[in-house]
């Protein structure tokens, strides 16, 4: 007997074959309620493949589950003109710029050889002569020393530190 959803009538007396065949009717038509798909869970990249130029591009795609697997097919791109390479480099000039100045390359090129043209700026001349054990000692004078009132450290160090 199907479900009928009018059954049973208010007020009647219920009849246990009616009632039966309600709940036989409900049980049949959870039933035929379809069962959720798999989860997925991964997906892999079974390949890579390289195709001659020109051809198309394409994937494969594969279900196993709960992984999805794929396969790429990409075609190789097309061989580019050959160029004139260059074997030939010149120094046009080498400028000195004064101290402090930015130095700077200017390459150029002509079709079949590289020019360069180096503009460098010239060192700062700094103090003359050397440091004399005097001039250091005064330079150092206001520096952290080692202080002899502090005992060395006798203590532990856990792992990891704490």
């Amino acid at each position: 007997m199907p479900f009928d959803p009018a059954l049973p009538v208010n007020q009647t007396k219920i009849v246990a074959a009616e009632l039966r065949g309600q709940f036989t009717g409900l049980f049949d038509l959870i039933q035929a309620i379809p069962a959720p798909p798999p989860a997925i869970t991964s997906f892999v990249v079974d390949a890579t493949n390289t195709l001659n130029p020109g051809e198309n591009a394409s994937v494969t795609v594969g279900v196993e589950v709960p992984v999805v697997h794929f396969t790429f097919n990409i075609p190789r791109g097309s061989a580019g003109p050959e160029g004139a390479p260059f074997m030939n480099y010149v120094v046009d000039f080498v400028h000195t710029l004064p101290a402090g100045d930015n130095a700077m390359v200017a390459p150029t090129f002509d079709g079949s050889v590289g020019h360069f043209a180096f503009h460098i700026p010239r060192g700062d001349t700094g103090a003359p002569g050397e440091v004399t054990t005097a001039q250091l000692n005064s330079a150092i004078s206001g520096t952290a020393q080692n202080p002899s009132g502090v005992a060395s450290f006798t203590g532990t160090v856990s792992d990891p530190p704490t």
